[in-house]
């Protein structure tokens, strides 16, 4: 699903003369295991798209401990 998400958010988008197209990083946690609520998991799956953010050849993370 990541996956279909990122190439769709590559393709571009023509608005009046100019063709724009966006990059994304995800990142995944995964109930139960990466926390038990909400805040926990939003903090958890924020940290993974930071992994994303510097890794060179993913655009997304499963968060990890």
């Amino acid at each position: 699903m990541a996956n279909k998400i990122i190439k769709t958010c590559k393709e571009s988008i023509v608005i009046d003369d100019g063709a724009f197209s966006a990059e994304l990083s995800i990142g995944i946690s995964c109930y139960p295991e990466h926390g038990l609520i909400e805040k926990g998991l939003i903090r958890n799956a924020d940290l993974a798209m930071h992994q994303s953010k510097e890794s060179k050849d993913k655009k997304y993370h499963f968060f990890s401990e």
